[in-house]
């Protein structure tokens, strides 16, 4: 089987979302009263079904002896995937103390501190389809603290559009609170939007100046549309001239929304890895999950939800807390585009219990697709009753390159499970437009796998692309397209994209790609 195989400065981009309920949508009650039973929202019988811990402050691990610890992974980082991965790991008591120096440069346990950090491992999965189970050896961990005194540069970006009218007092309230945990060489913006960002506050280090902007009491001449995308992008502008390296943290507040952007996610997404940004979301009651939580994942961040103001005032804690607290553990994870889930275990000094860390990161097709084949991602998304928007079809003889997300056995034309989700996404295309028609490209390296001449070469990769490409018809068939929208063709070692001079170059030229026959 083949085997399956980005460190960044920390920079934050803060996205923390409350909910406007009016009345039109919820009942007066709810939205005077702000708050929201648990018991509205479906709950997934896999979750932790423990009581959440915020944290509360922070004591050394030689003062909590005896004391039932807890660990979670607080948040993933895979912008830099696939060379590196960056689990943010927190310890923690009962009473939402971060536990303090487990590792280096701030241990103070017997022996080495790799000691606690014992083992780090993923489960590589494709539901009901595929799984496997990685071992890594090697990783780094390095304990943050208070001690550090990381200045960060912070935009505040809130949501002051229609929709925010029955909670626009919960969202001052914690900006206030947020503005309050500052640290005196923390510099802070303030951008207030509808359907436009205006900035309120330049950015600053005067807590008072803040105060004063945020003493403001309502919705005061903003519209009725939110435009997150862009003012999202207005914040990540004010950070650009903040000192390099200092962590970058952008708070968005909003309902997850959006009605009035020139600007897609994806682009938010890109602006925001490109300038090491991260967002994390923070949603109140009813929100947009789906773009709350894609905004924090795409970017390395956290989604938060809260569903009362006391919690949100626990929320606004912890989150600035963490942001300043845990252990950073850094590995190269094994290459595959699938759900990877993330288990670190640690064992307790003195004590000898082990206690385990959790996290999941999602490089299945799709995710691939946002980032890397933004063309086929707006087709799958689009409406397919529309050419127009995200949902308009290339033109007749573009080209859809998959490289990296189609697999065979070597050698051979039987097609790999982690090959699905791609063909898949492709199906689902096709079924909402009739009249796509698509040519299946199959293209190898020049190698074989045994030693012959070049002629045998160039005859038996010929072959083999033409099996592998009718391989895709046959699954694509199987997943109900009519064949006569479909053709395969092999084109053989003959049309390289790269030089096959190195394995980069030779997996770039083995792949397949998909060319609009009509639309």
């Amino acid at each position: 089987m083949q085997t399956f195989g980005r460190k960044t400065g920390l920079v934050f981009i803060l996205t923390i979302v409350l909910i406007g309920l009016n009345t039109g949508c919820f009942s007066s009650r709810r939205s005077s009263e702000f708050e929201l039973s648990r018991e509205d929202y479906a709950v997934s019988a896999e979750e932790d079904q423990r009581p959440t811990i915020y944290l509360t402050g922070t004591k050394p691990i030689d003062s909590v002896a005896g004391t039932a610890l807890r660990s979670d992974i607080w948040k993933l980082d895979a912008t830099r995937y696939p060379e590196e991965i960056q689990a943010f790991v927190r310890v923690f008591d009962e009473d939402g103390n971060f536990v303090t120096n487990l590792a280096a440069p701030h241990y103070r346990g017997p022996g080495d501190y790799r000691a606690v950090w014992t083992d780090l491992e993923e489960q590589l999965k494709l539901v009901d389809v595929f799984q496997e189970r990685s071992v890594i050896d090697e990783f780094t961990v390095r304990e943050f603290s208070d001690g550090d005194s990381i200045p960060y540069s912070i935009s505040l970006v809130l949501d002051h559009g229609g929709s925010m009218g029955g909670a626009i007092q919960s969202l001052q309230d914690g900006a206030r609170i947020f503005a309050e945990l500052k640290r005196s060489y923390d510099r802070i913006t303030l951008i207030k939007f509808s359907n436009k960002a205006e900035v309120s506050v330049a950015m600053t280090s005067d807590l008072a100046i803040l105060r004063a902007a945020l003493s403001d009491e309502g919705l005061q001449g903003y519209g009725q549309y939110t435009a997150i995308y862009d003012a999202a992008l207005s914040g990540i502008e004010a950070l650009k001239d903040e000192a390099p390296g200092n962590p970058r943290v952008l708070v968005l507040f909003t309902d997850g929304e959006d009605n009035f952007s020139e600007h897609a996610a994806e682009d938010v997404y890109r602006v925001a890895v490109e300038n090491d940004v991260k967002i994390f979301p923070i949603g109140f009651g009813y929100t947009n999950d789906e773009i709350l939580s894609a905004l924090a994942e795409e970017t390395g961040g956290k989604f938060y939800k809260a569903y009362s103001r006391g919690e949100l005032a626990a929320i606004f804690q912890d989150l600035y807390l963490s942001l300043r607290n845990y252990y950073l553990v850094t590995y190269k994870p094994p290459e595959a585009p699938l759900l990877h889930e993330v288990d670190i275990s640690l064992r307790v000094p003195n004590s000898g219990e082990t206690i385990s860390a959790f996290g999941v990161y999602d490089q299945t097709i799709s995710k691939q697709l946002a980032l890397d084949y933004q063309k086929l991602w707006r087709t799958t998304r689009g409406d397919s009753n529309s050419d127009s928007g995200a949902g308009r079809w290339p033109p007749a003889g573009d080209t859809f390159d998959i490289r990296n997300s189609i697999f065979f056995d070597r050698g051979s034309d039987t097609l790999r499970p982690q090959s699905f989700p791609m063909l898949l996404e492709i199906v689902e295309a096709l079924q909402k437009r009739k009249r796509i028609r698509l040519e299946i490209q199959g293209h190898t390296d020049n190698t074989w796998l045994s030693a012959v001449s070049l002629d045998e070469i160039e005859a038996l990769n010929q072959d083999l692309s033409e099996r592998r490409a009718r391989a895709v018809v046959r699954f694509m068939i199987s997943e109900g397209i009519e064949p006569k929208r479909l053709s395969a063709v092999g084109k053989g070692m003959n049309r390289p994209i790269a030089k096959n001079d190195s394995e980069e170059g030779r997996a770039a030229n083995r792949r397949v790609q998909f060319i609009v026959l009509r639309r």
